[in-house]
Parts: C-alpha cells; sequence; structure tokens
C-alpha cells in the first residue's frame, strides 16, 4: 500500500486518485499534490497496484503492468526516473498480480513464478550476494507457485500454493540463498 495516495476505482473502470504527486504519480503532467480527486491516465486496469509511496499502476486486462510515478531505484525498469505519463513495464509482460516497493518490484505470473526488478541492497530481489539494482527480472526460485506477494522496502514475502508464506531479504540478508 501507499499512504501518501488515495485511489478509487470505479465500476466504469475509471480511476481517480489524490495525494501525493512527487514523483507525477497522479498522472496529470506536474508534480503538485492534490486534495481533489484526479482522474489517472491509467484506463480501465483490471486491477489496480500502489505502491509504497510514489506508483500508481494498474494491471491490464492483456496482462500488462502500466505505472506511473518514481523509478529512483529501477524497480520499475529501465526508465526515465519520474514517469508523469503511463508506462508499460516491459520487465513484466504477463501479470497477474503485482507488488511495488520503494527499492523493488515483483510480479508473479498466470503460472505462480515470481519475479523481480529493482534494488537488491538487502537480497530482497533473489540474490543476496548480489547487492546492485537489475532491470532483467530474476526468478525468485524460493517462491515456487506463488498466489500472493508482499514488499517492504527491503522485505519480500509469498503466499505459496501450499498455503505457507514465505519470506526474504533484511535482516539476514541471504534467506533467497
Amino acid at each position: 500500500g501507499n499512504i501518501y495516495n488515495f485511489c478509487v476505482q470505479y465500476p466504469t473502470g475509471a480511476v481517480k486518485c489524490s495525494g501525493s504527486n512527487t514523483y507525477g504519480q497522479l498522472g496529470n503532467g506536474n508534480t503538485t499534490d492534490t486534495s481533489v480527486p484526479l482522474l489517472i491516465p491509467i484506463a480501465s486496469p483490471k486491477s489496480l497496484v500502489i505502491g509504497s509511496n510514489n506508483n500508481i499502476c494498474g494491471i491490464m486486462k492483456d496482462g500488462s503492468l502500466s505505472c506511473l510515478g518514481g523509478n529512483n531505484n529501477s524497480q520499475l525498469g529501465p526508465t526515465v526516473s519520474n514517469m508523469t505519463t503511463p508506462t508499460t513495464i516491459t520487465a513484466y509482460p504477463s501479470v497477474a498480480q503485482a507488488q511495488i516497493s520503494q527499492q523493488t518490484s515483483c510480479s508473479i505470473n498466470a503460472s505462480g513464478v515470481v519475479s523481480c526488478i529493482g534494488g537488491r541492497q538487502y537480497g530482497e530481489n533473489g540474490d543476496p550476494a548480489v547487492s546492485t539494482a537489475t532491470t532483467t527480472p530474476v526468478v525468485i526460485a524460493k517462491f515456487p507457485a506463488a498466489k500472493q506477494i508482499a514488499l517492504q522496502s527491503s522485505d519480500a514475502c509469498a503466499i505459496l500454493s501450499d498455503n505457507n508464506v514465505y519470506c526474504g531479504g533484511a535482516p539476514s540478508f541471504n534467506e533467497f540463498a
């Protein structure tokens, strides 16, 4: 979730959000915060993904992920820092579920495979031995057949098909190993 934005998706598919716009996440072409709900230019997403404090994304009906907002740790791939217009996240071509933190983003495809991009400072992106950000998706082998994923700035957890919860990242740095 995101404590800086409030969003609603209407039955028509339209999405309106208010709050912080520091990173252009409201999609109105500027970075001015607002208390007035604005129509977000992510048209009729299948579901919304409100990431950390600086992203608003939609999982589209075709399975793509379209996002607005900050990308300071390459958590949305090799794009510009602030995406003030909807940008398709090409690292995730087929998304069933996604989460975005300040450091990392991860998606689950229809087969339950989890892959992540972005920061890896705490091993939250699958390889505790490498701390540099990646824009190439890293498959998280410790999360096979995931049903749901949750991210915090330095941790990732998944509910697997056996209904057990597995986590990795800080503070042990090598829980994915």
